[in-house]
């Protein structure tokens, strides 16, 4: 699968669709399914919102712990888990 076609959003969304997918196909649980489509959608609003990146190889670790950041300011308690940070990170 070729990694840019068209605008950052439009790949992003291929490749979501691609990774949606292939957890399927590895029997990923329903709840860990919800959990990565609700990341996925968070860096999703994440990359429109910082229009900052045109292309997804621009899409690097110092972009990824920004987003981590981002949403860890704005979550409920202020801070995310150490487990949460790994989920996000490793996803």
């Amino acid at each position: 699968m070729i990694l840019e076609r068209g605008t950052v959003l439009s790949d992003y969304n291929r490749w979501l669709k691609s990774y949606i997918r292939n957890a399927k196909h590895r029997e990923v649980s329903k709840n860990s399914m919800l959990i990565y489509n609700r990341v996925l959608n968070k860096l999703q609003t994440y990359i429109k919102e910082q229009d900052e990146i045109r292309k997804l190889k621009e899409i690097d670790k110092e972009f990824i712990l920004s987003f981590l950041e981002y949403f860890e300011e704005g979550s409920k308690s202020g801070k995310f888990s150490s487990k949460t940070k790994t989920l996000y990170k490793n996803m």
